[in-house]
């Protein structure tokens, strides 16, 4: 979770530093990642609910 995070935070980061490119990969692959973690714990043992 961390890590999603971090991609969300360098996508910040780029966009301030104008590099839209860079940006949009980040925020793609922090996108993707949660949306792999949402799906990945509504199948887990652990019983969340979203």
């Amino acid at each position: 979770m961390s890590l999603i995070f971090l991609a969300y935070g360098i996508s910040f980061v780029m966009l301030l530093k104008q590099d839209k490119r860079k940006s949009y990969i980040f925020f793609a692959i922090a996108s993707i990642a949660s949306l792999g973690m949402f799906f990945y714990h509504t199948d887990s043992t652990l019983n969340l609910s979203f």
